[in-house]
């Protein structure tokens, strides 16, 4: 949704939930995990691994095999917990979050959560041995010890599980996935739960406004149109950073990490010129992001359908938190999905935004069932995932954002919807005839102009006159189709349904539907001052 999951990812370091230092006591009773794969790796006495196979790839748009030479990178094995850890680990959870428990934000380490929620050493190395008879290359092996990750060819994937990987046609679209359910020796089908990124179908970047940008003239409160632009002074008035900023909690001494599959932008002087420009013509100090490449990982410069979500994610971040320190964590050719897996796995920072989605159903239930225990991970070691809600309002199945019409049903967007990561919706302002802004002085643009909070609503901007074709573009949300409500959503407006509700968080999104109703009604629009801060690179 925007940059927005990320000034909520600000947001979540002054709201008091970065972690405190991990606890000495991991569990005793974990220290000595005992070993599961017991009987030899026999790949002659198979088991199928059931939820693997995506619902999207069917017969009906299958074209083929591909080339057997065809590179994967970064395939996960990702490993089940056995029911009494999945117990330890859903009452450590409880715990972690009870202030009356001596658990209360004692955060694990990844080798912690290794000790009590991992495999054992011996069956990590059992597996890593298999993988390399079967001619992978691992890439990385988790601390957590609840994945082993490695890159092959697609001949060797259908020697080792038994699958083919096809070629298949979506939306206009080839894209490559394994055609049936892989298979692995019965001695590790007690151990593996799924088979990540079998496929290379993308996780889907939030960004229906990024659409609009040529469309608008950002100058903040502007003399000559007489538009309003809500740029970081705006933001710091209308939600009250203010007040934290004037006793010194600013992020100093934090981190957050951005989740991405692209390289930022570099005019030479530098790896992020895109977001030094942004920092400077906001006022703030320079502090310019960290980037890691994750291992395995080939580097995929700047992917033109990718660098807009990642600026505004690294510059936003850093906006509200302004002195924290910002980790780009770029998946390259592993995607953003894997970025996500390393930046948990190596507890990179206290608070994580991924601004990618996608329909729950998409991702098989094996997937989902995995990546809840990835994020259940990030809470036991006090990492807040923030993730974006969507943008196409309670249908997020419609194969992303050119959607006009929805025909898949209600539906929401993984990984907000997992109910151990924070969903960030979308708002507009709501002004009204109330007065929230600062009269324009001739000749000068103004800023910051908001004078106070502003009402706010639903976005939703799929009617809106700069929306042309009347694409889906609002504030995903609804019901989750796979998980239960959690303990803690309760309150007042939650629904009685039974059912992980999304969002759990919104701010302002609207980029247009303001500036349409100020045309209207002879007023002024509000909308976000981008292109000039981000160094007119949309």
């Amino acid at each position: 949704m925007f940059a927005f999951r990320c000034w909520a990812a600000g947001l979540v370091l002054f709201a008091g939930l970065s972690p405190s230092p991990a606890a000495n006591q991991a569990g005793a009773e974990g220290r000595n995990v005992p070993d599961r794969i017991v009987p030899p790796i026999d790949n002659a006495s198979r088991v199928a691994l059931q939820g693997n196979v995506r619902p999207m790839f069917r017969p009906g748009n299958d074209l083929g095999p591909v080339q057997g030479s065809l590179e994967l990178a970064n395939m996960s094995l990702m490993f089940r917990l056995t029911e009494s850890q999945q117990a330890g680990l859903s009452a450590l959870l409880e715990e972690l979050q009870n202030p009356a428990s001596p658990n209360f934000h004692q955060w694990l380490t990844p080798e912690q959560f290794a000790d009590r929620f991992g495999l054992s050493r011996n069956d990590i190395n059992r597996v890593v041995a298999w993988l390399e008879a079967q001619g992978f290359t691992v890439t990385d092996t988790a601390r957590s010890r609840t994945w082993v990750s490695s890159s092959g060819s697609a001949a060797q994937v259908q020697a080792a599980f038994q699958t083919e990987i096809h070629n298949f046609s979506l939306n206009g679209r080839t894209y490559y996935a394994n055609a049936t359910e892989p298979s692995v020796p019965s001695a590790l089908a007690d151990v593996v739960l799924v088979i990540y990124a079998l496929d290379n179908y993308p996780l889907q970047p939030a960004g229906a406004v990024r659409r609009l940008h040529s469309r608008l003239s950002p100058d903040f409160t502007s003399h000559i149109s007489g538009n309003t632009y809500m740029a970081l002074g705006d933001f710091a008035v209308i939600y009250d950073p203010n007040s934290l900023y004037a006793a010194g909690i600013d992020g100093a001494g934090q981190s957050i990490a951005v989740t991405g599959e692209t390289d930022l932008y570099s005019d030479g002087s530098g790896p992020s010129s895109d977001v030094a420009a942004f920092r400077l013509a906001s006022g703030l100090p320079a502090n310019l992001p960290q980037v890691i490449l994750i291992p395995g990982a080939t580097d995929p410069g700047v992917v033109s359908d990718q660098i807009g979500e990642a600026s505004e994610d690294v510059e936003w971040a850093g906006a509200v938190a302004k002195n924290a320190t910002i980790i780009f964590v770029n998946g390259g050719s592993g995607g953003v999905g894997n970025a996500l897996l390393y930046a948990i796995d190596n507890k990179t920072a206290p608070v994580i935004s991924i601004s990618y989605g996608e329909c729950e159903s998409a991702l098989g239930s094996a997937n989902l069932t995995a990546l809840a225990n990835l994020a259940q991970e990030a809470n036991a070691q006090g990492q807040p995932v923030v993730a974006a809600a969507g943008d196409t309002g309670a249908a997020g199945c419609e194969g992303g954002l050119s959607a006009t019409v929805a025909t898949s049903g209600l539906a929401v967007s993984w990984p907000s919807s997992l109910p151990y990561v924070t969903g960030m919706g979308g708002t507009e302002f709501d002004e009204g005839s109330g007065v929230y802004w600062a009269p324009v002085t001739t000749g000068v643009d103004v800023s910051p102009s908001a004078l106070s909070y502003i009402p706010e609503m639903t976005w939703n901007e799929t009617s809106s006159p700069l929306n042309q074709q009347h694409q889906l573009w609002a504030g995903g949300g609804g019901a989750s189709a796979y998980f239960s409500k959690p303990s803690w959503q309760t309150g007042t407006g939650v629904p009685n349904d039974g059912a992980r509700d999304v969002p759990d968080l919104s701010l302002n999104s609207s980029l247009g539907s303001h500036l349409d109703r100020a045309r209207q009604r002879g007023g002024r629009g509000c909308s976000l001052a981008h292109l000039r801060l981000d160094g007119g690179r949309r």
